[in-house]
């Protein structure tokens, strides 16, 4: 099984390059989260950074949804600050 490191490469390689400019630092910081933790879900980042990385399919409500609906074991890391949604 690839590590969080290898992981949270090929997700910024796949999709932070064309997610809008005010997100890429959310999106740095949300996999910077994940390589530091071992306990969060895969899918779970996924579903976050493709969530940052393409506003337009969920809006900002979907998106700031999204981002509540997280596990409680990763909004309580630096998850809140990273994404600016406190939950």
């Amino acid at each position: 099984m690839p590590s969080n490191a290898s992981l949270a490469k090929d997700l910024e390689k796949r999709f932070k390059q064309y997610a809008p400019e005010k997100n890429r630092d959310k999106i740095g910081h949300v996999l910077e989260v994940f390589k530091e933790k071992k306990n969060i879900d895969y899918r779970t980042v996924v579903n976050l950074v493709m969530a940052l990385s393409s506003p337009s399919i969920l809006g900002k409500a979907g998106q700031e949804k999204q981002i509540e609906n997280t596990t409680p074991s990763f909004r309580n890391t630096r998850m809140e600050e990273a994404t600016g949604v406190i939950g």
